[in-house]
């Protein structure tokens, strides 16, 4: 089967182009229409999750804001239930980017000559007849005329399968979904682990039957070879299904970093590759080369989900194109790539547009605090999660940590002079230290007609009041101090 030979090369996509559509179910409500954009996937609010309380001796407050975009996504697609649209069910699968799972379900699709998609809540569901036959039975018809042998009669009925690939999620509680795949054919259910079993059904009627007819027909023994060459290339893909799905099944590696999506799309395909899925090397290993290879697909499923919706009376339209998706994945960085268990897990940073509104945030929350400390820096970082496994579930999430670092209020002093031509002028002046509870309050009063006078109380909650008066006469070199304590207890 000439499809079957995709390789996960553009892991950083999927589940964003997924999110996309997921986007199909939704509701339909009177009023404007309400688009459906790559925002709505990487937003998270700039004002939650500020911790209930702080230690007072706190230098820094660390948190974590996560992306409710599945939520925001659930309530645009709140009333669709059951609505059966008329959809391009091909252009939708083509969305669904390049694991094995997603592959498959697009080959199934597009070997269909009717397939519908269904959308209820938050899910789609795909069904459809598919005809195999299509890949094979040509070339062996075409050969057997050539032969002089006359028209080849096969019977393609186990060729023939009922299927039905879905798209499962449920975006009120979870930020993943479930890529399923189910075929029948010849009495049997087959899914997207056993599809190699259903390729090696298919090759061995098909072998059972040119076994018969070459015997009926007198084939020579070099021409019968020649057919068996063209019907073995089932054989020959259920075998190599088979490798891929342990390939992608095994992958096992620690994680590893990379600076930019670019790198992370070339070492995708150089593992393909490595592991002799030699067809990898024809796939772009850029982000650009990618959309350019495939964007046109994406673009033109989304055109034909918009005006489905629109024929539908949704009011729901997806503003999302391959360049938005490429966008996501090229303004990140600090990239790391890892797989265990047949599950890939891609994480990188991302620009926080939303920065600016998180640090207000945080001064407000920590001034209403009192720990006599202001925020010195705030810090974040926006990272996007994406897993991909080979059991067809994919997941999608944006977070933010914050680091809000603190420093001590500085000491205020502040002086206050009052001149009064008819009075003394006095002087008073206030200090206020954050790290000592203790006030220091001292007034010097001069007057030209009088000695000066200094009068300094220090108050201290853990110890008695003191007030000491110093009286300072010009006139007289004697100088006299006068202490005062005064125990609060």
């Amino acid at each position: 089967m000439k499809n079957f030979n995709r390789v996960l090369a553009a892991a950083v996509a999927v589940p964003v182009a997924l999110g996309q559509v997921l986007a199909i179910s939704a509701s339909a409500f009177n009023g404007a229409v309400t688009e459906v954009t790559t925002a709505d996937v990487k937003y998270v609010k700039p004002d939650i999750n500020f911790p209930t309380s702080v230690d007072k001796d706190a230098t820094t407050i660390t948190f974590t804001q996560e992306s409710n975009w599945n939520e925001v996504l659930n309530s645009k697609l709140a009333s669709a239930d059951g609505k059966t649209f008329t959809v391009d069910a091909k252009a939708v699968a083509n969305t669904l980017g390049g694991s094995y799972y997603a592959s498959l379900i697009k080959d199934v699709v597009n070997a269909s000559e009717n397939p519908t998609a269904e959308v209820s809540g938050s899910n789609v569901t795909i069904t459809g007849t598919a005809d195999f036959s299509s890949y094979v039975v040509p070339d062996l018809k075409a050969k057997f005329a050539e032969q002089g042998y006359g028209d080849l009669e096969l019977n393609t009925d186990n060729m023939k399968a009922s299927y039905t690939a879905s798209v499962k999620a449920d975006l009120a509680n979870a930020k993943e979904a479930a890529l399923e795949l189910t075929l029948t054919a010849g009495g049997k259910t087959y899914t997207a682990t056993t599809v190699a079993d259903y390729l090696d059904a298919i090759y061995d009627d098909l072998s059972a039957q040119l076994t018969k007819i070459a015997t009926d027909k007198g084939v020579s023994a070099e021409d019968a070879a020649e057919l068996a060459n063209i019907g073995g290339d089932i054989k020959n893909k259920a075998a190599g299904l088979r490798d891929k799905i342990k390939l992608v099944q095994d992958a096992n590696f620690a994680a590893k970093s990379y600076d930019t999506a670019d790198q992370v799309v070339a070492a995708a395909i150089n593992y393909a590759v490595k592991n002799n899925i030699a067809s990898a090397a024809k796939l772009p290993n850029t982000v650009d080369g990618l959309v350019a290879k495939y964007g046109t697909t994406f673009n033109t499923a989304v055109d034909s989900l918009n005006k489905s919706l629109a024929d539908a009376d949704v009011n729901v339209k997806i503003s999302v194109t391959a360049s938005d998706l490429a966008a996501l994945a090229k303004d990140g960085s600090d990239f790391t790539v890892a797989a265990a268990g047949g599950t890939y897990t891609v994480e990188f940073t991302i620009p926080d547009e939303e920065a600016a509104a998180v640090e207000e945030y945080a001064k407000a929350e920590v001034a209403k605090l009192n720990l006599d400390k202001t925020v010195k820096e705030v810090n974040t970082k926006k990272t996007v999660s994406a897993t991909v496994s080979t059991n067809g579930v994919v997941g999608f999430d944006v977070d933010r940590a914050v680091e809000v670092v603190l420093e001590d209020k500085a000491t205020t002093t502040t002086t206050t002079t009052t001149e009064d031509p008819d009075n003394p002028v006095t002087t008073t002046t206030t200090t206020e230290d954050p790290d000592n509870p203790v006030t220091t309050t001292t007034t010097t009063t001069e007057d030209p007609d009088n000695p000066v006078t200094t009068t300094t109380t220090t108050e201290d909650p853990d110890n008695p009041v003191t007030t000491t008066t110093t009286t300072e006469d010009p006139d007289n070199p004697v100088t006299t101090t006068t202490t005062t304590t005064e125990d609060p207890d």
